[in-house]
């Protein structure tokens, strides 16, 4: 049972970030045209 959740201001869900984040990370590079983790990273934190 789900007693609570958290939103962010702009109203996402907030998760904590580990294995959501490195499977969403994953799916960009196999997808997209990053040379590296990284650079996803780079983007995703500005």
């Amino acid at each position: 049972m789900i007693k609570a959740f958290f939103m962010d201001f702009y109203g996402t869900v907030v998760h904590e970030d580990g294995e959501v984040i490195n499977q969403i990370t994953q799916e960009i590079y196999d997808t997209g045209n990053a040379k590296n983790k990284s650079e996803i990273g780079l983007y995703w934190m500005t």
